[in-house]
């Protein structure tokens, strides 16, 4: 348990942590993962992210590993306190009204980023869609990236197939003055 004063204590025992993210000598900012009122029992409130780690790996090797987690669904298994993230990712893509995907073709080595993408994306065109907020109503999911032939974006639809295309725009030229407007000054008119 860590208490104000950056000790940390246990039934019987109290201990200075010497740490360079927790310690009362931390050389860098630990900032919450999350932001604004969480519930007391929340196990997102007790994880945090440094936003700058050079001071943890300049000039020595580090007393301390990070600690990182891939957000893969499996791992739901055992990161619990990662669970709020991963169900939220939908509901947070719900409150927006346009969203975009640039030169992104959904490797398979990167299967973790198509999990989030789908959470992403489904919760953006499935949720609310014919409603209109302050005037606005959401925009089609637009896609940018470089598919000259038809081979080729036939198989960037087959990546993406968890898509609703119906709600969908591609741009296959790639990214350039074309895609500047496809992305943003449309979307600006609409």
């Amino acid at each position: 348990m860590e208490v104000a004063d950056g000790t940390a204590a246990s039934p019987g025992i109290s201990y200075v942590p010497r740490d360079p993210v927790f310690g009362p000598d931390r050389i860098v900012e630990p900032v919450p993962l999350v932001d604004g009122p969480r519930p007391p029992d929340d196990p997102l409130s007790k994880i945090y992210r440094v936003l700058d780690p050079t001071p943890i790996y300049i000039g020595r090797r580090p007393s301390v590993a990070p600690f990182i987690l891939s957000p893969l669904y499996s791992k739901i298994l055992y990161a619990s306190p990662l669970l709020g993230f991963w169900y939220g990712l939908a509901k947070g893509a719900s409150w927006h009204l346009d969203m975009a995907i640039v030169g992104f073709s959904l490797p398979s080595h990167d299967e973790y980023v198509r999990q989030a993408l789908y959470s992403l994306t489904r919760g953006y065109t499935e949720n609310w869609w014919d409603e209109e907020f302050a005037g606005k109503r959401i925009l089609p999911l637009r896609i940018v990236d470089f598919r000259p032939g038809e081979e080729d974006r036939r198989a960037l639809r087959e990546r993406y197939r968890f898509l609703d295309w119906s709600r969908t725009e591609v741009l296959f030229e790639g990214f350039g003055e074309e895609a500047v407007t496809f992305l943003f000054h449309e979307r600006a008119q609409a």
